[in-house]
């Protein structure tokens, strides 16, 4: 027909002026919908087909102009807030490695190589900030394989350190983007979907806990937990949401206390009451921290807090008061909560998937780790981001980091077309 033909030509010379091609079909059917709707309404008032369509056409403007307008607001846009704060949180931690505690135990220096770890963590942040994140929904099943098939070989070939895999902790931190991955592909499977997806959860969950690495276990599974509690209250699965969070929580519960009693079982048996004498130790030294200043405590030379990363933060409290650790949990702080909120903006179920993926993941590390620097027993510190010494730690988080503000450079203009996965 003429008229829907002078339609798509005016869409067309519109999408034309949008340099962001990935956008072009989400504001072509918005355009078209918006268009049908008006000659429908000029329709209903007597008006014939072709005079509908040409009025309704004459009220949309000049396609080059629309299209102009439309391509200064559809663009890909920095999330800068985020930006600035990883920025601040990273020259934190190079300061502390040139000022503070610029040696480690055996005296050689860390600053050179925390620069060349934060040089390759921008490149690969960079390199993945490019990405388009929508393949991850296009190729789910291939993701979960890369990612899970890349932690059971370093799992198997990564050498022991007190009978854990040395490096297993680092591909670890990826598990949650499986996750996510799988949990996309549930659309609409009702509660098969919740009972496969927490039949997943626990599987990736079992893969650092067979590593004897149970902080990272809890990363795992309560960031898996909490994604699948999401999707169903997004009604992802199109079941009955209070029965479908019993459904998923009641197993989930039972297998987290499951997994503590076995882990301080463990603990008490084959450890003994030696394992709360770091823990202790800590305990002591931040009684006698100040909130401005070096603390007075008479164990603060007992163990090298200052060589020790897992420690950082208990040291930094002492040297330097509370008011260090304050500023440092407030700048990651920021950095999380203002994360969610962008997260949760996201207009394409993918998107909110994988920015909560890498959120959480950064936000359990940052919990344990102050958990564990506050002497509570249980929880050995992993990392905390961008201020500990892990190189390596601080390469693979940036280039989590990466992703998610890929997620949020055009994930607010992004729907789940055309990668939806097929309805059950």
């Amino acid at each position: 027909m003429p008229s829907r033909e002078n339609v798509s030509e005016y869409i067309n010379k519109v999408c034309n002026q949008i340099r962001w091609k990935r956008v072009r079909p989400v504001i072509a059917r918005e355009l078209e919908n918006h268009i049908d709707d008006q000659i429908q309404s000029y329709l209903s008032s007597g008006m014939e087909p072709d005079e509908a369509t040409e009025k309704a056409l004459i009220q949309m403007g000049d396609p080059m102009e629309t299209g102009s307008a439309l391509d200064r607001t559809h663009r890909p846009k920095p999330e800068w807030s985020m930006l600035i704060l990883m920025t601040v949180a990273l020259l934190i931690g190079l300061a502390i490695r040139m000022f503070v505690s610029s040696v480690n135990e055996f005296g050689h220096p860390l600053l050179p190589g925390s620069l060349l770890a934060v040089a390759i963590g921008v490149v690969c942040m960079t390199v993945v900030y490019f990405f388009d994140f929508s393949l991850i929904g296009k190729y789910p099943k291939l993701t979960q394989v890369l990612i899970i098939f890349s932690t059971l070989v370093v799992f198997v070939l990564s050498p022991r350190v007190k009978g854990a895999p040395q490096y297993l902790y680092y591909v670890v931190l990826l598990l949650p983007i499986a996750y996510a991955a799988f949990v996309y592909i549930q659309r609409k499977k009702g509660y098969w979907g919740i009972g496969l997806s927490l039949i997943a959860a626990f599987i990736l969950s079992s893969i650092p806990f067979a590593g004897s690495l149970m902080s990272e276990t809890f990363l795992v599974f309560l960031s898996c937990l909490i994604m699948l509690n999401l999707a169903i209250a997004k009604d992802w699965f199109c079941s009955k949401p209070a029965l479908g969070f019993i459904l998923a929580n009641l197993p989930a519960l039972a297998g987290v206390l499951a997994l503590i009693f076995t882990y301080i079982e463990g603990i008490t048996h084959h450890l003994g009451i030696g394992y709360y004498y770091l823990p202790n130790l800590i305990k002591a030294l931040l009684r006698g921290s100040k909130l401005f200043g070096q603390g007075d405590s008479a164990l603060y030379n007992v163990l090298p807090f200052s060589y020790d990363e897992r420690y950082l933060l208990a040291y930094l409290t002492y040297r330097f008061g509370w008011i260090a650790f304050f500023a440092i949990v407030t700048v990651l702080s920021a950095f999380i909560v203002r994360g969610f909120y962008l997260s949760f903006k996201q207009t394409s179920i993918l998107g909110l998937f994988i920015s909560t993926a890498v959120l959480l993941t950064f936000t359990f590390q940052t919990i344990i780790y102050i958990i564990s620097n506050l002497g509570f027993p249980f929880f050995s510190a992993i990392t905390l981001p961008f201020i500990a010494y892990g190189k390596t730690a601080t390469v693979v988080n940036m280039a989590l980091i990466g992703l998610m503000l890929s997620v949020f450079r055009t994930g607010a203009l992004r729907f789940d077309n055309p990668y939806d996965p097929p309805i059950a």
